[in-house]
């Protein structure tokens, strides 16, 4: 499922990720999901991501749910253009991602909201 929604990814040598649903399942409406996740990216796939997308190193700390946060990497570095590669097309209106890559782990950090 994890790679389904966020096709970037590839195939992940590892993937530690949680998923949910945000709000009150009595209450009619469109249902919000959450994804977090820690993935542990091919070295092709990380080149690949080093290389393209533009990023600038960060002192954000992700916010991911708190079962996670042990994994996540130290040196991270971000960029719009790698969030928004990360979307699915189509998935632009109605997911947000905020992305991380730490080019030390070659690993990404991703924290995504959608309908």
């Amino acid at each position: 499922p994890l790679t389904k929604r966020f096709p970037l990814l590839g195939s992940p040598v590892a993937a530690i990720w949680y998923s949910g649903q945000m709000g009150d399942d009595s209450i009619p409406g469109p249902t919000t999901y959450w994804i977090d996740a820690v993935v542990t990216l091919t070295p092709g796939a990380a080149a690949e991501i080093e290389a393209g997308y533009d990023l600038h190193i960060t002192t954000d700390v992700p916010d991911v749910v708190e079962a996670l946060r042990a994994d996540v990497p130290g040196d991270l570095w971000t960029s719009d253009s790698l969030a928004a590669a990360l979307l699915k097309d189509g998935d632009a209106q109605s997911w947000t991602v905020k992305a991380y890559f730490s080019p030390t782990a070659g690993q990404i950090v991703l924290s995504a909201r959608g309908q």
